[in-house]
């Protein structure tokens, strides 16, 4: 959980079956018992189809977003290697110069190694 100022702390840890709306309801119910009662506005996940279950059951009112990391990393799951290694590249750039250089030369690298597929 998150407040208003980014400040973050758990409120909950404990084992559970991740695909699980039944085990992420469980949670979800005893987080509630246990005093959060006001459903918050944004929560923020991976894929865990369970959780977004649970959490339409138990907090309807609250908008799903999913993590952009775990989206990113899903894409790129689906893109050429060479691809995803200058998006490693740009990501762990030390300044933004770097990622830029970075950028430029995999689109260039990219899109040669496209027009030689094409072409071929």
């Amino acid at each position: 959980m998150a407040s208003e100022y980014g400040r973050k702390k758990f409120i909950a840890i404990e084992d559970g079956y991740w695909r699980s709306d039944q085990s992420w309801s469980e949670l979800l119910l005893r987080i509630k018992a246990q005093g959060l009662q006001r459903s918050h506005w944004l929560a923020i996940g991976d894929g865990a189809l369970g959780f977004w279950k649970a959490l339409s059951k138990v907090f309807p009112e609250t908008i799903h977003q999913r993590c952009w990391v775990h989206k990113t990393s899903n894409a790129l799951n689906n893109l050429p290697k060479l691809v995803k290694v200058a998006w490693h590249k740009i990501w762990i750039a030390p300044i933004k110069e770097d990622a830029y250089k970075t950028f430029e030369v995999a689109t260039q690298t990219y899109s040669e190694n496209c027009q030689r597929r094409w072409n071929a």
